[in-house]
Order: structure tokens, then C-alpha cells, then sequence
């Protein structure tokens, strides 16, 4: 551990602390009757609401509830988690807070893409919520080195539910990477740069499903597809390169890809039911992509959660009949020492 080590812990305490407290009292009231809250909280919303110009918080759209929605269901219990992971050192805090972190990347992405393309943003709101994505980053690139480094190296779970996992997770990855560069990057990329063919797919697509945003992507979506491009195609090419090549790292690209898809389906998902526009069609081209980063998720969850206990240095008062080692030795730049990790444990 280090200074870099506590300033990440840091950081990712103040985050967690901050939507532990915010989600329940302060952005429930979008999706939530006002009733539910005491006087002084729904006061706190209108002026922050009047004083930032945010109409988002005072009008709330369809893709916003969605993302509120995921909010408490999801994000909320793991920051929950996170904070007393982090302070109570859990081997498991990392994977957690990666999650965390993504969701809000990916949540403000889909925000600021509404903001900048409507005009409607105030100079002060642009600069909270860009704040709340410089934090999310934060905590991302903290998470993701307590992720890889504080916990030992996971031993997925072997049989035919693994293997469904990776068949669904590889044909997920696959879809994402043709997908992205070849349609949904029509939406913010100009038409002349992609074959006539490709451009008359979309089209039908549009036309076949009824889907809307599409047709016309609004500002929130074509903020999603910028992520898509630059974040999570490289992201579904690495999963789908280390789930086939058995890379241990696969588990957090996974999580990483079920994490910030599922946060984008929460918005898309509640636009259209929001919007009552949604066709029997159109709800089963964009569920499966639900389903499938739920799946994603749990993969890399279960495949990176620590299946020991990492020591370091000497052992005393081991009783070897009861407890099983693996001894590594592990090099570095000018040194070397030994890691071992508790993988078998029995009477105890």
C-alpha cells in the first residue's frame, strides 16, 4: 500500500458515502411520489432543481427514470457495499467499486449527451455534472487498480453453467464488436463515411422495429454511442479475445462490459416505456441485451471473486492437517518474495 493506494481508497469512500446518502432522499423523489419524503428533502430538490437550472431533475424524462431506477436498485446497494468494503478492507470491495464506477461514467455519458445536444444546459449545471463524471473516472481508475491488484486471481467455476455463461458473454462481445462501428455509429458519425448497404440496414432496422431513437437519436443516446465507440467496442474485443484464450483478466473486462451495458439499457429501456411508444418488437431487440449484461455481470463477479486468503511474509501457529497452501514466488523490479494463498481450508 501506498499514497496512491489511500488517496484511491479515499476517493472511493467519498463517492460511495455520497450516493449512500443522495440516491435514497434526494434522487428517489424523480421516480418516487413526493409524499414519501419529509418536507425539508423535496425543498432541497426544487432549489437545487431552481438554483442549477437542471430540468432533468425538475421534469425528469423517460431515460433519466430509468436511470434513477437502476440507481437504487443497483448502484445504491453497491456503494452500500463499497464503503464498508473498502473501510473494513474485504478482498471484494475492488469488484464493487469497479461497478460502481463504470455505472456512473456510463450514466453521465448519456446525461451530458442530452445537456450539450438540447442547449438547455446552464454553465453551472455543466460544471456539477462534470464534476460527477471527473469523480466517477476517479473512482473507476482506483477500483479497477484494487480490482486487479488487492485480490488474488479468482478460479471460475467449472461446468455447464460456466460455459452457458461464456457462450452467452462471447456471443454478447461479438454482437458489440460488429455492431458499434458498423450501425450504432451511424448515429453520431456522418452517413457518407458508411456503405450504402449498411445505411439501408439501419434504415429498415428503424423502419421494421418502430425503434424512434434510431430514427432521430436523441441527445442522451447519441452520448451512449460515443461511449459505445470509445469505451466499451475495445472493452466487448478484449472480453471476447480472453474469454476464448482463457485470460484471467476476463472476469473484469466482463463485469466491466455487463456493468456499463446494463446502465445504458436502464436509459434506453425507460425512454421507451416512458415514452408509451414501445412495440412488442422493439421490447425484444433491447431486452436480451438486458438479459445479457446481467449475465455478463454475474460472470465476472463469480470469476473474480477471491476464492482464498492472500498472506504475506511468515506463517505461525498453522496447523497443516486443517489447511492446505500454494506458494508463489512473485519478482519484481530489484526484489523478490513470496505470496501464498489459502486454497483449501477444512475443520475451521
Amino acid at each position: 500500500m501506498g499514497l496512491l493506494s489511500t488517496a484511491a481508497d479515499a476517493a472511493v469512500v467519498l463517492f460511495s458515502l455520497a450516493v449512500a446518502a443522495a440516491a435514497p432522499l434526494i434522487d428517489a423523489q424523480a421516480v418516487l411520489p413526493r409524499r414519501l419524503f419529509p418536507a425539508p428533502l423535496v425543498g432541497l430538490h426544487r432549489w437545487y432543481a431552481t438554483e442549477f437550472g437542471d430540468y432533468l431533475a425538475a421534469e425528469p424524462p423517460g431515460f433519466f427514470r430509468g436511470l434513477v431506477w437502476l440507481e437504487l436498485l443497483l448502484h445504491w446497494p453497491l456503494s452500500v457495499a463499497t464503503l464498508y468494503g473498502v473501510l473494513a478492507r474485504r478482498p471484494w470491495a475492488g469488484a464493487t467499486a469497479l461497478a460502481a464506477g463504470v455505472s456512473v461514467v456510463t450514466a453521465m455519458s448519456a446525461v451530458l449527451g442530452e445537456f450539450l445536444v438540447s442547449g438547455r444546459a446552464t454553465h453551472k449545471l455543466l460544471q456539477i455534472h462534470c464534476s460527477s463524471a471527473r469523480t466517477g473516472r476517479v473512482v473507476f481508475a482506483g477500483s479497477l487498480s484494487l480490482s486487479l491488484c488487492s485480490a488474488p486471481p479468482g478460479v471460475a467455476a467449472m461446468g455447464v453453467v460456466s460455459a452457458a455463461a461464456d457462450a452467452a458473454v462471447v456471443l454478447f462481445s461479438l454482437t458489440v464488436a460488429v455492431a458499434a462501428p458498423l450501425i450504432d455509429a451511424q448515429s453520431v458519425l456522418p452517413r457518407h463515411l458508411f456503405p450504402a448497404p449498411l445505411v439501408s440496414l439501419k434504415r429498415w432496422y428503424a423502419r421494421e422495429f418502430g425503434d424512434y431513437l434510431v430514427a432521430r437519436p436523441p441527445g442522451f443516446l447519441r452520448g451512449l454511442v460515443w461511449l459505445e465507440l470509445a469505451f466499451l467496442w475495445p472493452l466487448a474485443l478484449a472480453t471476447l479475445y480472453g474469454i476464448l484464450a482463457r485470460r484471467r483478466w476476463a472476469a473484469t473486462t466482463s463485469l466491466i462490459a455487463g456493468v456499463s451495458t446494463l446502465t445504458s439499457m436502464s436509459a434506453i429501456l425507460g425512454e421507451i416505456v416512458g415514452s408509451k411508444k414501445a412495440t412488442l418488437k422493439l421490447l425484444q431487440m433491447y431486452v436480451p441485451f438486458a438479459v445479457f449484461a446481467v449475465i455478463a455481470i454475474l460472470r465476472g463477479l463469480c470469476s473474480s471473486a477471491p476464492r482464498g486468503l492472500l498472506y504475506c511474509g511468515r506463517v505461525t501457529n498453522v496447523r497443516l492437517r486443517d489447511v492446505m497452501y500454494s506458494v508463489h514466488r512473485c519478482k519484481l523490479p530489484g526484489r523478490s518474495y513470496y505470496l501464498g494463498m489459502k486454497i483449501w481450508e477444512s475443520g475451521i
